[in-house]
């Protein structure tokens, strides 16, 4: 029982870091800070432009990059992918 938190990679981009948690053994949480993959109660898939584009930024950024996009997505939820269109 408790709480426990690790990393996985991502089924859409392919991500290393996906955060995955559990409570209690029951209930699962998964969150993909790059391309937007969430697990839930309801399962929200990226649509497949996103996951190319998520491929295609993973193999420009660099290790401090990835880094900086995990904490941001820890402080508003917002997935790298999803950046740019906010700005805009």
């Amino acid at each position: 029982m408790g709480f426990h938190n690790w990393t996985d990679k991502c089924p859409h981009c392919g991500f290393e870091q996906l955060e995955v948690s559990s409570y209690n053994n029951i209930y699962i949480e998964a969150a993909c800070p790059i391309c937007g993959y969430q697990l839930w109660s309801d399962e929200k898939k990226p649509i497949q432009k996103d996951i190319e584009s998520a491929k295609n930024l993973l193999q420009e950024m660099n290790k401090e990059d990835i880094e900086e996009s995990i904490e941001q997505f820890r402080e508003d939820s917002i997935p790298l992918i999803q950046r740019p269109k906010n700005k805009s």
